[in-house]
């Protein structure tokens, strides 16, 4: 495999995870189209958050273990950490004792 290719369509890990992530959007999702503050699961803005967060830290650990030296895989776990900060201080400036 090339060092600046991922073919993420035929690793089963990512696809799982990208499942995983698209049905916590969804979530999300509802959260913005409404004026929720529990989703139709029953859970909450920081339990949709919180695994959001582990998604995007499995994707990255996957990632890491899998594709070491990938310019494609650094720059995703780059995004995907981006995107972890940002819902971690979320959830911290949400709920003051975190």
């Amino acid at each position: 495999m090339q060092t600046d290719k991922i073919e993420a369509y035929k690793d089963e890990k990512l696809l799982e995870l990208t499942q995983r992530m698209a049905m916590l959007s969804q979530e999300e999702v509802e959260f913005f189209l409404s004026n929720v503050e529990v989703t139709s699961k029953g859970r909450t803005r920081e339990d949709v958050a919180r695994d959001m967060i582990a998604v995007y830290e499995e994707t990255n650990s996957h990632l890491k273990n899998h594709y070491p030296d990938n310019t494609v895989a650094t720059s995703w776990i780059g995004t995907n950490q981006f995107s972890a900060d940002l819902l971690k201080e979320r959830i911290s400036y949400s709920d003051p004792q975190a």
